[in-house]
């Protein structure tokens, strides 16, 4: 069983590759993956999930809720 070290250093290594290869073109994402995962399959897996999974526009969950036109603060007198 891993303790919550590991587990803590397995997300920011998750994190560190993620950030690279969403920094480098998809064309290259293959040979950072084969360089810096090896054989670690699941460490590879974990990457492409939060890669995959990532959005750089405000759609993702900007178009869900609409801002308010006008805020007024009903503690106000």
């Amino acid at each position: 069983m891993k303790s919550n070290q590991d587990a803590s250093d397995r997300w920011r290594r998750v994190c560190e590759l993620s950030l690279r290869l969403l920094d480098s073109p998809k064309a290259e994402w293959d040979s950072i993956l084969d360089r810096e995962c090896e054989a670690d399959n699941e460490l590879r897996a974990q990457v492409l999930a939060v890669c995959e999974n990532y959005s750089e526009t405000d759609e993702f969950f900007g178009s869900l809720v609409d801002p308010p036109l006008s805020f007024e603060d009903p503690f106000k007198g």
